[in-house]
């Protein structure tokens, strides 16, 4: 169909420096994609059950964490190892090249009525 010979044309024919964007530009995107994720990620905490109860404690250096149980006098727990975590969302490749114009068209695509497509 025509909408897979377009999608396929992206593989298939070959990258053009001039077309991709500048690496300033890409490293200012990235930024501002870290500077969002951390506010939500305030956001969340701010929201969080576990949060409200608990005191944040960050660990300053290490690989683990432990506690002392007071509760039955069982001693230090065993280390809890801790683990890389992230996550990461992806943007449309028109938004990246041409948001102004991307944006254009989703109001397009919102205001078009039903029986005129």
């Amino acid at each position: 169909s025509v909408i897979e010979n377009h999608i396929t044309s992206f593989s298939t024919l070959p990258r053009i420096k001039e077309l991709e964007p500048s690496s300033m530009f890409a490293h200012a995107f990235q930024k501002e994609k870290h500077k969002v994720m951390a506010k939500k990620q305030d956001l969340n905490k701010e929201d969080s059950l576990a949060f409200k109860i608990a005191t944040h404690i960050p660990l300053k250096a290490g690989v683990g964490s432990f506690h002392y149980n007071d509760y039955n006098n069982s001693g230090y727990s065993e280390p809890s190892y801790l683990h890389e975590y992230s996550s990461s969302y992806s943007l449309p490749r028109r938004y990246i090249m041409d948001n102004v114009g991307y944006d254009i068209r989703l109001a397009q695509f919102r205001c078009v009525k039903k029986d005129t497509v």
